[in-house]
């Protein structure tokens, strides 16, 4: 599909945008809405869509994608081609459910992005309104377009076999621009996509923290790696607002009764992340949660009702995993629980280049009390605090807030005449201030698409260095 399809920006833009660091989050992003001609060292996304409108009786069909591996330059010839990337990944029906767009008619969607196309395809119905009927599967081909490309025009096909039906021929077109986007450690917009270590688990069906499991979130991070992601999160409790069962931190009981954390998987996890994502500026702690000791915008709550933390412990001699009530944090003893773990893991961010980025959450609209605040500024002093809420915090009982993922404090972009806001320039530690995001809660359920496509530059545009809370791989 030609890049020039594209969406075209909202307001107006300078010849080259991208001066210095480059402000979008997804060089995908960049060269669909961009608008006419995608930049070199950027990777190109677009998606034909399949479908036929088979009756109820064709059953199912099922579908084989392919497509040459090269994109040939039109003119002149004799330079050399731009690679298509064989991470063919399909679009998959958001199975069974619907959202409602802004007319307030249902209408299906295509959720979650696969490298292999299913078994089957249903064939829906046709009904009132705008859904989509037959058999429809979105196939998305994503071109990587080197440093060195000579600008021009590039042009292939997508051919698109399906039982029943004949081959389907699709052209694909690309067209490069004469400058180069950033390489991804120059980019500069918050962008905090949740990577989920038990949702990956769970849908290939594979043991958590085994060498598979490790294998496929470590292509997790590689995508997160070309967005530049800027956030990790280390889940140290179980049950945490994200639903993992586990810990990373684990407790090993052995024969003798005594325990002792393992730090372990945090170490490897943070490994893992750093290949792809360098130094990201939020590793958050995610080691508070409300039921632990809080109250709705800092309201005193009775520290008698405070729940004890959850963390997964190992019965070393039967290897059992089972769940272990640590100190409430009102408790004398969650001091003495704390204090040596605290401390391997400042060692362990150390070893890393890590310390600075630090931080311990997630707070919401309930925060933390005063003295879970107070303890881990004695037990961390250096770090920051994570906050997801609709509204905005700078600090935290007197502890800077290093990250606030906001819902209702967000400005945007106005008319360009007025003066720009350089969103990713204004707020940072650089500025005495935390990273603050948009954090867009409505994302999924009554939003246009096309909103989902201009979210970065909505924010980078406006007084937000990015968006945040938005799962990656749950």
């Amino acid at each position: 599909m030609p890049a020039r399809h594209g969406f075209n920006p909202l307001v107006r833009r300078a010849s080259h945008p991208f001066q210095g660091s480059c402000p979008h989050p997804s060089r995908e992003q960049t060269a669909l809405t961009e608008g006419d001609r995608t930049p070199k060292n950027a990777l190109m996304a677009s998606r034909p869509m399949e479908g036929t409108p088979a009756p109820a009786s064709a059953g199912r069909l099922r579908d084989t994608p392919s497509w040459p591996g090269h994109v040939r330059r039109s003119a002149p010839p004799g330079r050399r081609s731009l690679q298509a990337h064989r991470r063919n990944r399909l679009s998959h029906p958001f199975a069974g459910k619907s959202y409602r767009g802004v007319s307030g008619r249902a209408a299906r969607r295509f959720d979650a992005l696969a490298e292999s196309p299913p078994p089957e395809i249903p064939v829906y119905q046709k009904r009132q309104g705008r859904q989509p009927f037959g058999a429809v599967q979105p196939i998305w081909v994503t071109v990587c377009v080197p440093r060195e490309a000579a600008a021009g025009e590039y042009e292939s096909h997508v051919r698109i076999r399906c039982e029943g039906i004949e081959t389907v021929s699709v052209p694909l077109h690309v067209s490069v621009a004469d400058w180069t986007l950033p390489d991804p450690t120059h980019y500069a917009t918050v962008v905090d996509f949740v990577q989920s270590p038990e949702s990956v688990a769970l849908r290939y069906d594979v043991p958590l923290w085994s060498d598979r499991h490790w294998a496929l979130m470590e292509r997790s991070f590689a995508y997160l790696g070309e967005i530049r992601n800027k956030t990790v999160y280390i889940q140290m409790s179980c049950k945490t607002h994200f639903g993992n069962e586990q810990s990373m931190l684990r407790l090993i009981r052995h024969a003798d009764g005594r325990i002792k954390a393992n730090l372990s998987i945090v170490e490897r996890y943070l490994d893992l992340a750093s290949r792809y994502l360098g130094k990201p500026p939020v590793v958050c702690l995610y080691i508070w949660d409300h039921f632990v000791g809080g109250g709705d915008f800092n309201a005193k709550t009775d520290p008698s009702k405070w729940s004890t933390i959850p963390i997964t412990l190992i019965e070393s001699e039967v290897g059992a995993v089972i769940e272990y009530a640590s100190p409430r944090y009102s408790d004398p003893e969650a001091e003495v629980f704390w204090k040596p773990i605290a401390e391997e893991l400042m060692t362990i961010f150390q070893k890393r280049g890590l310390d600075k980025s630090l931080m311990i959450g997630i707070c919401s609209d309930v925060r933390a009390a005063k003295e879970v605040v107070e303890l881990w500024r004695r037990l961390l002093p250096t770090a920051q605090w994570v906050l997801h809420t609709h509204g905005l915090e700078r600090q935290l009982h007197g502890v800077p807030v290093g990250y606030c993922a906001t819902v209702w404090r967000t400005r945007f972009p106005t008319d360009p005449e007025g003066g720009y806001t350089y969103g990713w320039t204004r707020i940072g530690p650089k500025n005495k201030g935390p990273f603050i995001a948009m954090f867009h809660r409505d994302l999924v359920f009554d939003r246009r698409l096309t909103e989902n496509r201009l979210l970065p530059e909505n924010n980078i545009g406006g007084e937000q260095a990015g968006f945040g809370r938005n799962g990656a791989d749950f």
